[in-house]
């Protein structure tokens, strides 16, 4: 529960899930895999840090989920394949 920061890129993750736990997580890494939808992101309150890039994500719907991380301050979502700007000013 104390753990700060993760590295979990090029694990082949389909799903965000099982992180509950992790309530002084500050950085999540999870470039490089399989993921069409940020999810279950929001069970992690000091979030400030997360890094998705070159994953499959491409819809409002897919990076919506940002939302509901009130510290997040940092987000890498390059290299996905989102391809209609409108969809960052959205989120």
């Amino acid at each position: 529960s104390k753990l700060r920061c993760l590295y979990l890129q090029n694990n082949l993750i389909e799903r965000i899930s099982g992180l509950e736990g992790l309530t002084s997580l500050v950085t999540l890494d999870l470039s490089h895999n399989r993921l069409f939808k940020l999810e279950n992101l929001s069970v992690l309150p000091n979030l400030e840090t997360l890094n998705v890039s070159r994953n499959y994500l491409s819809t409002v719907e897919s990076l919506q989920h940002l939302v509901e991380c009130p510290k997040l301050a940092t987000a890498d979502i390059g290299n996905n394949n989102i391809e209609d700007a409108a969809v960052i000013e959205e989120v």
